[in-house]
């Protein structure tokens, strides 16, 4: 019938909310009541809708679970905002495609640091750019960051060795950084996930 049984904190307890309309105005409550009515007793519904609060610049989407409880003839929803319950997951792609970037970065680097080792070989320094480029091969095979090129000489083979191994190492420290940061906000997201399901499970009862 729209009236408020249960609400956040208590706050509209026992107010008729039938006739209340969302941002596009469309009697959502009334929807919400329609598709919980239609459900079977294991069944869930959904219901998108824009929604602006008193202080919202504009109105943002909201998204509710819905079931009906047919022995106390109940609709009990759980809502909440689209960007709020995404915002794990988003962080978390985010933090992926900055780790792919850096991936591609290192392979890029690998094959440019390739090319001047030949190019040295080819002039006949052959011994200690052969030892450079095998490693360099196994980093880009390997994918393993921890791997040093041999520093023989203080010439400039052995500039080039000293350096790559300072790059490799910043590599390294950026690519744990990245991974750091996906596992804390993948546990996040879990917590989140947890007391999502928490909170229906909850509602269900």
């Amino acid at each position: 019938e729209g009236n408020y049984v249960i609400s956040q904190d208590g706050k509209r307890d026992g107010d008729n909310i039938w006739n209340a309309k969302d941002t596009d105005g469309a009697l959502f409550i009334q929807e919400i009541i329609g598709k919980a009515l239609k459900l079977g007793p294991d069944e869930i519904a959904q219901q998108y809708y824009p929604w602006k609060n008193e202080g919202d610049i504009e109105a943002r989407m909201k998204f509710a679970n819905i079931k009906y409880f047919e022995p106390w003839d109940w609709v009990i929803g759980a809502g909440s905002y689209e960007e709020e319950f995404l915002a794990g997951v988003n962080a978390i792609e985010s933090i992926q495609n900055r780790g792919t970037i850096i991936f591609l970065a290192v392979i890029l680097v690998t094959i440019f640091a390739t090319i001047i080792v030949w190019l040295f070989a080819s002039r006949g320094i052959a011994g200690p750019i052969v030892r450079i480029a095998d490693v360099i091969r196994r980093v880009a095979a390997e994918r393993d960051l921890t791997l040093d090129v041999p520093v023989e000489s203080t010439d400039e083979v052995g500039n080039m060795a000293l350096e790559f191994n300072n790059m490799m190492g910043a590599l390294e420290t950026a690519v744990h950084e990245v991974n750091a940061n996906a596992e804390v906000l993948a546990k996040n997201a879990q917590e989140v996930a947890k007391r999502a399901s928490a909170n229906r499970e909850g509602a269900e009862g």
